[in-house]
């Protein structure tokens, strides 16, 4: 026994399926039918990309592709704006370094 002898339907257990489905729809019976055709058929689309990309996992995941990058040509030369001209100081920023704070050791004690 195959384990989908179930589904061996023979002509009378369709025309009893055709007769429940015919009073259970009435007159919306093609349209239902439409319905659940284009349902089987997403169902199979679906079925059949999912069993195709586990049978070839190499078609699902990108490749590495190298990029290939120009060959430097000739260097142009680019005019370089004019810097500002620099601006003057006051003499207190000029004077030097600030002077270190003082040693704790060097301060009086209190």
């Amino acid at each position: 026994m195959t384990p989908l002898a179930f589904l061996d339907i023979g002509f009378s257990e369709m025309v009893v399926v055709a007769f429940v489905a015919l009073l259970l729809f009435g007159g919306r019976l093609p349209e239902v039918m439409r319905t659940l055709g284009a349902s089987y058929r997403s169902l199979r689309k679906g079925v059949d990309e999912l069993s195709r990309s586990a049978m070839r996992p190499d078609l699902s995941i990108p490749r590495y592709q190298p990029t290939t990058r120009p060959i430097p040509g000739p260097k142009t030369t680019v005019e370089q704006p004019t810097p500002p001209p620099p601006v003057a100081l006051p003499p207190a920023l000029v004077a030097g370094p600030l002077p270190h704070p003082p040693h704790p050791d060097d301060l009086p004690p209190v």
